[in-house]
């Protein structure tokens, strides 16, 4: 019984209300968060979270290794890479540090006109409407990514540690997402293994899928779409949790064989990778996390971005160079 009440664990994660959200938003307001790196999160499928599965991957949890260690044997450690490729959310860049502009956090308090300190989930929901456009879209909407999906809390209140992230909304795209969504799962899921609280904070949807991405059924059809978010169906995943069930009361888990690494969407790409001229920041990335060693994938993620700033640099310099014969404006010869 104390088991049982144990996995009746408290969570602020609300699918169906972001599902909800996600179906009124306009073409425009897509665009706006295809902007930030955010629009996949729009294409959320699943409304219901397992919490069987849930609670026995947080049991099963080792907290120091970021690795889902299961009595079966089966092992994984969890990185941004794989929270990429289920949400598509923007991976490298800027870190999202945990830190407090007072300034800022009371100017939002005031242009959202929440009754509190910070603007609740359903205050956000509620502005989250066809007419809602441009710098305050993208900050009202990335607030309620990350307070209903990415980062939940125990609050149920957007949280100020983020909101120096949308100081300039033009910038919101260029930080780590997918390691501040982890680091939220971990931290969120050492508090609960510590007794600390009932609540588990964090994403824990894309935890569930990391995993069923490992079982090896004919559930799933067969496609390699990327990021996952948009074909785990509430249906498929509540099928995935019924045939992975042990126990009568939904509490163990671990029946079905699994896959290994390279033939789930976490593992290095086996065909010839490639990437062409023109390839976006998110394909570039991905194609050299599929070339480097796993445990090189941290350096990748720091250096990237400055190597693609430098190069950025030279390449705006030299056309200047070579642009300036151009510009030179010919002079009449004299008669």
């Amino acid at each position: 019984m104390a088991e049982q009440a144990r996995a009746d664990f408290a969570t602020k994660l609300s699918l169906r209300k972001f599902m909800a959200t996600a179906q009124r938003v306009t073409l425009d307001q897509r665009q706006l968060a295809r902007s930030m790196g955010l629009d996949h999160l729009l294409d959320l499928k699943c409304d219901t979270l397992p919490r069987g599965v849930v609670h026995y991957l947080a049991s099963n949890f080792d907290v120091p290794s970021r690795a889902i260690e299961l009595p079966n044997g089966f092992k994984f450690t969890i990185t941004p890479y794989c929270i990429h490729q289920v949400l598509g959310i923007p991976l490298g860049g800027r870190t999202i540090e945990k830190k407090q502009n007072p300034a800022l956090r009371s100017l939002i308090a005031q242009q959202k006109k929440c009754k509190g300190n910070y603007p609740t989930i359903n205050e956000l929901d509620n502005l989250i409407q066809p007419g809602l456009d441009g710098d305050s879209f993208k900050r009202i909407f990335t607030m309620y990514a990350l307070t209903v999906l990415l980062c939940p809390s125990s609050h149920g209140a957007a949280s100020p540690d983020y909101y120096h992230i949308l100081e300039d909304p033009e910038q919101i795209g260029s930080f780590d997402f997918c390691t501040a969504v982890l680091d939220k799962l971990v931290a969120s899921i050492d508090s609960y293994k510590a007794g600390a609280t009932t609540v588990l904070g964090g994403d824990l949807l894309t935890l569930t899928i990391i995993y069923f991405e490992f079982l090896d059924t004919d559930i799933m059809p067969v496609t390699s779409k990327r990021p996952r978010i948009s074909v785990w169906t509430s249906e498929i995943v509540a099928e995935y949790e019924r045939r992975d069930c042990t126990s009568s009361d939904k509490l163990l888990y671990g029946r079905l064989p699994t896959k290994r690494v390279s033939e789930t969407p976490f593992g290095q790409i086996n065909r010839q990778p490639k990437v062409t001229l023109g390839a976006s920041y998110d394909e570039l990335l991905q194609f050299t996390l599929s070339i480097v060693p796993e445990e090189n994938h941290q350096m990748v993620l720091d250096e990237l971005p400055k190597i693609m700033h430098s190069m950025q640099s030279e390449l705006f310099d030299s056309m200047q160079n070579r642009l300036r014969r151009f510009l030179v404006v010919a002079t009449p010869a004299c008669k």
